[in-house]
């Protein structure tokens, strides 16, 4: 094998460069190709906050209330968001165990007020300690749980 002595290579300051305007590019490439499979939609995960917003009765200090009365909650939910809500989580915390609904059927179009009804029996699950719902709502046909938009609600009506 013969070796030419005079023969010189690129400077390690044009390497540097040259390898990095490739992996720009390269990033470029990968980021418009899957751009072009999602249909150039782009969801931002804590964006959902903007379409769903739930809010229940407030007392005169401004706290959250539900109602209980036989063995049954009662909230009075209100949408503010944009989206419809489609179902719900709810958690009821009791002080002996927790009543857990997952993905419990309510309809709640933005801008309306409508009851959410929850049979609730104390002497299996205790007092109220605390009542967590979570909305899920339509994203590009598929229904998806918004955990920005978390209701808590802690106080009793009075």
């Amino acid at each position: 094998m013969v070796f030419v002595k005079n023969k010189k290579g690129i400077s390690p300051l044009i390497a540097t460069i040259l390898l990095v305007a490739f992996a720009v590019a390269l990033g470029s490439v990968v980021y418009t190709y899957f751009l072009v499979i999602s249909d150039g939609t782009s969801y931002n995960i804590n964006s959902c906050s903007n379409y769903v917003s739930l809010e229940a009765n407030k007392n005169v200090k401004g706290e959250y209330y539900y109602e209980f009365s036989g063995n049954q909650i009662v909230l009075n939910l209100l949408n503010r968001g944009t989206s419809k809500v489609v179902a719900l989580n709810v958690v009821v915390e009791g002080s002996k165990d927790n009543l857990v609904l997952e993905k419990y059927s309510f309809s709640l179009n933005p801008g309306v007020s409508k009851k959410l009804r929850i049979s609730y029996d104390q002497n299996v699950y205790g007092v109220i300690q605390r009542i967590i719902i979570t909305p899920y709502y339509v994203r590009g046909g598929e229904e998806t749980i918004c955990t920005n938009s978390i209701l808590e609600v802690y106080k009793r009506k009075t």
